[in-house]
């Protein structure tokens, strides 16, 4: 499964944004591989960890977060000056994520344990499952570029989800082997709530940052936390309460600028969004490519009508009552 079959589409206009995502991000085959086995497509599934385990004990230690559908390494990023490109940014080929670290990979890649459940891992995928943990114990302390592929520091998102990730492999496993792997993942969490716990008690974006990031949602439902941890609740409400806007969850606030631009539309007047059958009620985008630079995107998920607010509600949300659609 490729991120996009298509390339240099920006996240916005005249935003010098234009990224290339024509690969296979392993963050995407374990998502892939986990929701084929909740709906019994075992045959997805065994695609998902056969890739996987194919990089794994191919790449070891080295594993990038991304490569071709043919588990080649993505090829550089370069531009394409003799086209010309979206407004704003000129069309870009290949992609340099493949020279990031991104810890919470592995973290994904234990969590297609899953497969375990349903007697789907050979020989060759437990070899891979071990060799995961190893390095995830070997490098879980070093600073990485996170799930938005920014510049390297010690990314709360990234040590909880290795956490969820080794509980799910010490599910599946046996004996000394599970008891290492939940050692290892209690660790983990100890150091985490050492670090990376906000004073208010919610977990914060990183170890040198207290602010929130839509990420964190995502350890509370993989497991990395028992069930009814305070820490999960309270990081669910202080990221509704500092990055939803009308619909939309921004990835995190990168300043204290406001979320949106002056130039884009007025915030709806809403407490909480009322959510149109089917569609789901919070939705993020990946950043482009490595940059981390200017605002992060948001992805629609609520009526595409707007109101000017009038109340005032969203002030907190977005200072200037603006937001991206």
């Amino acid at each position: 499964m490729v991120a996009a079959a298509t390339t240099a589409l920006p996240e916005r206009a005249l935003a010098g944004h234009n990224f290339d995502y024509r690969y296979a991000w392993l963050r995407d085959q374990t998502f892939a591989g986990r929701a084929s086995a909740l709906i019994g497509r075992y045959d997805l599934l065994d695609y998902a960890v056969a890739f996987l385990t194919e990089r794994v004990l191919a790449d070891g230690d080295r594993l990038s977060p991304a490569y071709t559908v043919d588990g080649d390494p993505v090829p550089d990023q370069e531009e394409l000056g003799y086209l010309a490109g979206y407004p704003g940014a000129p069309p870009r080929v290949g992609n340099w994520v493949r020279g990031q670290f991104q810890l919470d990979v592995l973290g994904e890649t234990l969590l297609l344990a899953v497969a375990g459940r349903h007697d789907r891992l050979d020989q060759a995928s437990w070899q891979a499952l071990e060799l995961t943990a190893r390095i995830t114990g070997k490098r879980w302390r070093e600073p990485d570029s996170g799930i938005w592929e920014l510049p390297p520091r010690q990314w709360t998102h990234s040590k909880l989800i290795c956490v969820a990730g080794l509980r799910a492999a010490a599910g599946v496993a046996s004996g000394g082997q599970a008891g290492r792997w939940l050692a290892l993942a209690d660790a983990i969490l100890a150091d985490v709530a050492a670090h990376g716990q906000h004073p208010s008690g919610r977990w914060q974006r990183a170890y040198d940052d207290g602010r929130v990031d839509a990420a964190l949602l995502f350890p509370g439902i993989r497991g990395a936390a028992p069930a009814g941890d305070a820490r999960t609740e309270a990081s669910r409400r202080a990221i509704l309460a500092e990055l939803e806007c009308d619909g939309y969850l921004y990835r995190f606030r990168p300043d204290s600028r406001p979320l949106g631009t002056p130039r884009e539309r007025s915030c709806s007047a809403v407490s909480r969004p009322r959510w149109p059958p089917g569609r789901p009620a919070t939705s993020w985008g990946r950043t482009g490519g490595s940059s981390g630079a200017g605002p992060p995107a948001a992805r629609r998920a609520s009526s595409p009508r707007s109101t000017t607010c009038s109340s005032g509600s969203c002030a907190r949300t977005c200072p200037r009552r603006s937001c991206t659609r």
